[in-house]
């Protein structure tokens, strides 16, 4: 099965596809490029060269084959792709990001943060106020300052597979008691950026980093659980 990766894609084997939630609706059809990596299922039996999955696997990434020893499982499976998924959008010079999408009118918010910063919270108020939204959990960022789709996210509402959308706002999550935006000092957002990357041997770390983020002007977005939240990101964005 071949799966949309940015600009191009991946061959996934079919007993990892098979285990994995929602794919299909990842099917490249109009990708930009031919598949830049196949992901293999090789077993469990781990060689002793491989790098640890995080979900008692583990994986090789060789040339343009990304190898994973993993349990028959969902949840193994799915970290399998998404290490493939980050070592895609690697090599297209960007990165793998533990973010939210969220687009109101083709214009895209890049909303980065750890587990429990609101990712989905912000995403729900905003799709209810009428956003796209590309992922509430794991989003894929070019150096061309596109955002792009992945299936991993929180429910299947949140489904644009090769959609890219443009980048136009990078803001790092907060919880607080009313919606503020303040800036960040650039070493701060490169501690916090490099924090979200999903990494993988040979990523480029602080370079890619530091290249993605030029031009742009971070800020820390401070927000409720309220409908309010979705009118201050859209105000942000220029449409309302």
């Amino acid at each position: 099965m071949r799966v949309s990766v940015g600009r191009g894609g991946v061959e996934v084997d079919e007993a990892v596809a098979a285990r994995c939630r929602e794919l299909e609706a990842f099917r490249s059809v109009e990708a930009e490029a031919p598949p830049s990596l196949r992901l293999r299922w090789e077993g469990s039996s781990i060689p002793k060269d491989a790098h640890p999955l995080g979900v008692d696997g583990a994986y090789v990434v060789n040339g343009d084959e990304v190898k994973v020893w993993i349990p028959e499982a969902p949840l193994a499976a799915e970290a399998a792709l998404r290490l493939a998924f980050a070592v895609a959008f690697q090599r297209q010079g960007g990165l793998l990001l533990h973010a939210a999408g969220i687009c109101f009118d083709g214009r895209g918010w890049l909303g980065v943060g750890p587990s429990g910063c609101g990712k989905s919270t912000l995403a729900q108020r905003c799709a209810d106020a009428g956003a796209e939204v590309l992922s509430d959990e794991t989003v894929g960022w070019l150096p061309d300052g596109t955002l792009w789709p992945t299936p991993f996210r929180s429910g299947a509402r949140y489904a644009l597979p090769g959609a890219s959308r443009p980048l136009h706002v990078l803001a790092f999550l907060e919880h607080g008691k009313a919606e503020r935006v303040d800036p960040l000092a650039p070493a701060e957002v490169v501690k916090r950026l490099l924090a979200q990357v999903y990494r993988t041997p040979g990523d480029g770390g602080l370079n890619a980093v530091a290249a993605l983020i030029a031009g742009t002007e971070p800020v820390r977005f401070t927000f409720r659980d309220d409908p309010a939240a979705a009118a201050f990101v859209k105000r942000a964005l220029g449409r309302e």
